[in-house]
C-alpha cells in the first residue's frame, strides 16, 4: 500500500510540472532609443543593395519559369467490347455485353451489360461491386476472374468475353 500512495504522488508531481510555466520575459535589448529614420524613409545605418537579386524581374517584365518536361509519347485508347452468355441452375439464359477500354494493353476501363441493362440479380450485383478492382489497371493477358463476388457463373461468363477481346487485339 506504501508504494502505491508513493506512485500517485509521484505521478502528481510530475503532472505539476508539466502544468507548470514560468512567465515570459521581455526580450533585453541594447539600444533603447527609438530608431530614427532619414529623409527617405530608411532607417539610420541601413544601407541598401547596389544590384537586385537574381531572381527580381526588370520593371514592367513579367517573369515565367521556363519549365522543362518530358512528354510521353501519347497511348491512345481503344475500346473493345464482346458478348458472352450463361444458364443459370434455373434453366435461365444470361447474356453480358463486356466492354474494355484498353490503353496499350492495360485495362483503363470496364463495363458489364446483363441482357441490355444494369444488373438484374444478386449475383450480378455482387459482381459489379467486385469486378472492377480485379480487372482495372492489369494488364489484359493477366486478366483472370475466379468468383468474383461470389458469382462463379458471371466470372466464367467474362472471361469468356475477355478471351474474345484478346483475339480482336
Amino acid at each position: 500500500m506504501p508504494y502505491v500512495i508513493a506512485f500517485a504522488i509521484i505521478i502528481v508531481a510530475a503532472g505539476a510540472m508539466l502544468l507548470y510555466r514560468q512567465p515570459v520575459e521581455e526580450p533585453v535589448t541594447a539600444n533603447t532609443s527609438p530608431a530614427v529614420e532619414s529623409e527617405n524613409n530608411v532607417p539610420e545605418g541601413f544601407t541598401p543593395p547596389t544590384t537586385r537579386p537574381p531572381s527580381a524581374a526588370v520593371e514592367g517584365e513579367v517573369f515565367t519559369p521556363e519549365i522543362e518536361t518530358e512528354l510521353e509519347p501519347a497511348v491512345s485508347t481503344e475500346t473493345y467490347s464482346a458478348t458472352a452468355s450463361y444458364f443459370t441452375p434455373r434453366r435461365t439464359e444470361h447474356e453480358m455485353l463486356i466492354t474494355l477500354e484498353l490503353e496499350g494493353e492495360t485495362v483503363v476501363d470496364a463495363n458489364v451489360a446483363y441482357d441490355g441493362a444494369t444488373a438484374q440479380t444478386p449475383n450480378h450485383t455482387s459482381f459489379d461491386n467486385s469486378y472492377a478492382t480485379e480487372v482495372i489497371g492489369k494488364n489484359i493477358n493477366d486478366v483472370q476472374l475466379s468468383r468474383v463476388g461470389g458469382a462463379s457463373l458471371s466470372s466464367d461468363a467474362f472471361n469468356e468475353a475477355v478471351a474474345d477481346i484478346k483475339a480482336q487485339l
